[in-house]
């Protein structure tokens, strides 16, 4: 196999097969997929996998990681590396192995792996503008992630053609790194409510046009409580579909076994629900809050090592992608205790406890955010457009993206801008 067509396996055996031998070199591909299907923990996995020693099969390389959503875990790493360097010492036969061992060790890995934050869109072009003299200096780099690639470009941009523009010369950037320094060109792709014949679906975000940027299009998603990969865009592998597992140690291929008979049915409330109440998810709010608390189950069904940190997380990310809402009040931190406590229960067959526990709180009355028209203030009429969102008391406290408004006035409660097409929701007094 030449250089130019060498790949990064993904420890997934059948992914790499339905991929024509893993992710090649000299190209780009792009992995789409709802929060919570392991988008990231792939892209990690092959940071890790490109290290692998030419003599195990690997490449010997390095990798560079692009973090534009600040949700890189570095102990994942750590995990990812020490099971990469198990699976290799197991196959320590030869002199040449032995020898390549004693350089293949955690801390090597930690060490090869470049790591570059990119807080917004702006950060993201000028990192990618200057790459190309970071490979020179850097010549075992055979991996590029860009994780997400789509997160920066959703927000803050009122012309869309400008955001077309911006993103077309990204592409063909990306596209001639790949190609002039033999690199794997990776990134993730947010997904997004596209409604068609009245039916609201999940598509790929940035657009249809945006489609056609990759060589390839790995499209993760859920079939019951299994995940699947889709191929759906390649120049040389049929369209297929396989099925993984997120394990400890990664990103692996799947061993079926019976899902648990039942799962703590939380109802996510407060936050969500003022999403909800307020139309924050748009048209079909209702439907995406029934469908965040299914995603967030089959989650707990396939990471059964989860930490409240991470829970917390996964939950902001969905509340701020599906109804552009974000919780600061510390109410997440409870509810994600509250959920790994409960399945943590349902885990050890107290399944009856839990409903008990489950049915008590959903008898709790929940605070529900209310629209009111703010006082008017001096020079303003009281037909006005602007609009003040205020909480009861037990509500939560969250941001909530809003068409901009008029400043209130001077010592007026209820509403404060923090920066262009934000609002700020408090709780009433």
């Amino acid at each position: 196999m030449s250089k130019e067509e060498r790949s990064i396996v993904t420890f997934c055996s059948q992914l790499d097969a339905a991929l024509g031998g893993g992710v090649p070199l000299g190209r780009t591909c792009e992995v789409c997929g709802a929060p919570g299907l392991g988008k990231t923990q792939l892209c990690l996995q092959l940071c890790v996998d490109v290290q692998i020693p030419e003599c195990f099969g690997g490449l010997g390389g390095e990798a560079v990681f692009v973090d534009t959503e600040g949700s890189l875990v570095v102990q994942r790493v750590v995990d990812l590396a020490h099971a990469a360097v198990q699976h290799c010492a197991l196959q320590n036969h030869d002199p040449e192995q032995q020898e390549a061992m004693k350089d293949f060790t955690m801390e090597t890995i930690l060490n090869h792996l470049h790591l570059m934050r990119c807080h917004d869109y702006v950060e993201l072009l000028a990192q990618v503008h200057l790459l190309p003299d970071f490979l020179l200096r850097n010549p075992k780099v055979r991996l590029l992630v860009i994780d997400s690639l789509a997160f920066p470009f959703r927000r803050h941009f009122e012309d869309l053609s400008v955001r077309t523009r911006l993103l077309s010369g990204l592409a063909q950037q990306l596209i001639q790194i790949a190609s002039q320094h033999s690199v794997a060109v990776v990134w993730t792709n947010q997904m997004t409510y596209q409604v068609c014949s009245s039916q609201w679906k999940l598509v790929p975000a940035l657009g249809e046009s945006w489609g056609h940027s990759a060589t390839q299009r790995l499209l993760l998603h859920w079939s019951g409580t299994h995940r699947l990969a889709s191929v759906f865009k390649s120049p040389n592998n049929m369209e297929s579909s396989v099925s993984y597992s997120i394990t400890q140690q990664g990103f692996r291929d799947t061993h079926h076994t019976s899902p648990l008979a039942s799962s703590p049915s939380c109802s996510l409330s407060g936050s969500k629900q003022i999403a909800v109440d307020n139309g924050f998810g748009g048209a079909y709010g209702q439907q995406k809050a029934e469908w965040m608390v299914e995603v967030v189950q089959k989650y707990f069904y396939e990471n059964s090592d989860l930490v409240p940190a991470e829970v917390e997380e996964y939950i902001s990310v969905l509340l701020d992608q599906e109804f552009n809402t974000v919780v600061e009040d510390g109410s997440l931190v409870q509810l994600s205790q509250q959920l790994c406590s409960l399945f943590s229960e349902c885990q050890q067959g107290a399944v009856e406890s839990v409903r008990q526990t489950v049915a008590s709180l959903a008898q709790k009355n929940c605070g529900r955010a209310k629209v009111t028209e703010p006082l008017p203030s001096d020079g303003e009429e009281s037909g006005g457009e602007t609009e003040a969102m205020e909480c009861d008391a037990a509500s939560s406290s969250s941001h909530a993206r809003a068409l901009p408004s008029s400043p209130p006035a001077q010592g007026e409660e209820g509403e404060e801008e923090e920066e262009e097409g934000w609002t700020k929701v408090r709780k009433k007094k």
